[in-house]
C-alpha cells in the first residue's frame, strides 16, 4: 500500500508504506508487511475505516493474488483504464474483484470507445461480470472515438439497459 489520504473517498494503491493523512499532517503509520489492510490499519492507528473506496489498474490488480485477503469485504475497487491497458483487462480486473467479493467500479474512458456497438459490448461483458457501478470519465485522448463527452456516452441508454444502477461522473471545470 502506498498512500491513503483520508478524504470522503480513499484512493490506495498495492506498493509501498503506507502514509496516513489525519488532521494536516502525514506520518507514516505502517511498513511493507504481511497483513490485511483492516488490521494494518487497527493496529496502526487505533481506528478501523468502515466505508472506503481504493483504486487499481489491471497491471496493479494482476500482483495481488486475492483481493479478499487485504481488503474488507464490498470494498469498492476502482479500476483505472489508463493508456496501454485493453477494455478485456478493464472487463477480466472487474470480473475477478467481484468473485473475491469486493464491488468493482472500472473506469470507462468514453472517448476512447469507438461507438454505441462497443460501449455496448462493453457494458454487456461487464453486466455478466456482475458490475452496476462504473465511474464515466471522457479520457485523455487526441482525437476522441465515437463519443466526444461522458454527457453524449450517458445519453445512449445503454448504461439502463445493461442494469448499470450507479454512475460516477468526473470532470474538469472548464469543460
Amino acid at each position: 500500500l502506498r498512500s491513503i489520504l483520508f478524504l470522503p473517498q480513499v484512493f490506495v494503491s498495492f506498493s509501498s508504506p503506507i502514509v496516513a493523512r489525519n488532521d494536516g499532517r502525514l506520518r507514516q503509520v505502517a511498513q511493507r508487511r504481511p497483513c490485511s489492510f483492516a488490521a494494518c490499519m487497527d493496529a496502526s492507528t487505533g481506528f478501523r475505516l468502515t466505508d472506503f473506496s481504493i483504486e487499481t489498474t489491471p497491471k496493479t490488480s494482476k500482483k495481488v493474488a486475492d483481493h479478499s485477503t487485504i481488503l474488507p469485504r464490498s470494498t469498492r475497487v476502482y479500476v483505472a483504464s489508463i493508456p496501454g491497458s485493453s477494455i478485456e483487462e478493464l472487463v477480466e480486473t472487474s470480473h475477478r474483484l467481484k468473485k473475491e467479493g469486493m464491488i468493482p467500479v472500472p473506469h470507462l474512458a468514453v472517448r476512447r470507445i469507438k461507438g454505441s456497438g462497443e460501449l455496448d459490448t462493453l457494458l454487456e461483458k461487464l453486466s455478466r461480470s456482475g458490475v452496476s457501478h462504473v465511474l464515466a470519465i471522457a479520457g485523455d485522448v487526441a482525437e476522441p472515438g465515437g463519443f466526444p463527452s461522458t454527457l453524449a456516452a450517458l445519453q445512449t441508454g445503454l448504461f439502463q439497459k445493461h442494469g448499470i444502477r450507479r454512475v460516477d461522473v468526473a470532470g474538469h471545470p472548464e469543460g
